[in-house]
């Protein structure tokens, strides 16, 4: 996971090959301040960690 400006970009790999998967990126929710857009934004990636059973997440900076 990437997040730059306003999106996280996601890419998901399994046995280092990079897996179809939606969505490769997410905006940060539009109308929330700063806080709440994060919280939101948190929680939208904790939906897509759970639907793929992901057990590890980087981020990268």
């Amino acid at each position: 996971m990437n997040v730059a400006s306003d999106n996280a970009y996601l890419a998901l790999v399994d046995d280092g090959r990079v897996l179809d998967g939606q969505p490769y990126y997410l905006g940060t929710p539009q109308g929330l301040a700063g806080g709440s857009a994060l919280v939101a934004l948190r929680d939208d990636l904790r939906k897509i960690l759970t639907t793929y059973e992901i057990q590890r997440l980087r981020v990268l900076t």
